[in-house]
């Protein structure tokens, strides 16, 4: 926030989501508590309705549950964890083993990015599994304790943790914090439903290989049709011309005699 009056943010929420609106009143007036602006500017808008002005001037905190928020879906893949839009669960970018969240178990969600709208605002998305996660991740940016444990640019808490980690983290970081959660093999080494084995060789090996013996070859064949070439070379008799003279010199002598 870069004006006292908050006139640079705007909350983005649901219709009808009662709980994501109390998380975004508590954090209004924390703002104002801390501002104290003499005529507040924050803006807010309905998450199926985002007008242009906000979206080209404003940093946006966008709160609810991610299948609830049809802006959100519009940078969804540009986030730090996406969001998959059928369970509300955050996504942990290229990792081979991520946790399965037990049923009934609430997780909060905070990410944080650059708004693909204007690079020099930002974005925060305040969200969870349920609504209950949705209290979870406000929880986490207005509880000191809580907030004090706030780093990177993906956070994940349980109301009473908050594990963080960033875009390019190898790590997954739900494991850490929630309880029962399942690691699930998601790039598995073998994979036999198809009948092919885990080892098969890459397409390209098998030309690789056969270029490379008819290569060998080729080498082989010019060297033996090279070599019989300079042995029947070596077979033909060339007259030397000393032998020349010195058959002469024998008639000479012959004549003399």
């Amino acid at each position: 926030m870069t004006h006292s009056d908050l006139g640079d943010v705007a909350l983005i929420l649901p219709k009808s989501d009662i709980t994501s609106w109390a998380v975004a009143g508590r954090l209004a007036y924390t703002f104002g508590e801390q501002f104290i602006p003499s005529i507040p500017n924050l803006q807010a808008a309905y998450a199926d309705d985002v007008p242009q002005e906000i979206r080209a001037n404003s940093s946006m905190i966008v709160l609810g549950l991610a299948s609830e928020l049809p802006f959100l879906a519009e940078f969804n893949d540009a986030l730090p964890s996406p969001f998959d839009l059928s369970n509300n669960t955050a996504i942990e970018r290229q990792m081979q083993v991520v946790y399965r969240i037990p049923a009934g178990v609430s997780v909060g969600y905070l990410e944080l990015m650059p708004s693909p709208f204007n690079a020099e605002n930002s974005i925060l998305v305040v969200s969870g599994n349920d609504y209950n996660g949705v209290t979870l991740a406000g929880n986490g940016l207005l509880q000191p304790d809580l907030q004090s444990q706030l780093a990177g640019v993906f956070a994940v808490t349980n109301g009473t943790q908050i594990a963080t980690g960033n875009a390019a983290s190898p790590y997954s970081i739900v494991g850490d914090i929630v309880p029962g959660s399942v690691p699930v093999n998601i790039n598995p080494v073998s994979d036999l439903s198809g009948g092919i084995p885990a080892n098969t060789p890459p397409v390209w090996l098998l030309p690789v290989i056969l270029i490379s013996f008819l290569g060998i070859l080729g080498i082989l064949v010019f060297a033996g049709v090279s070599a019989i070439a300079r042995n029947r070379s070596n077979r033909i008799k060339v007259p030397d011309k000393r032998d020349n003279r010195d058959k002469r010199a024998k008639v000479f002598r012959s004549d003399d005699d």
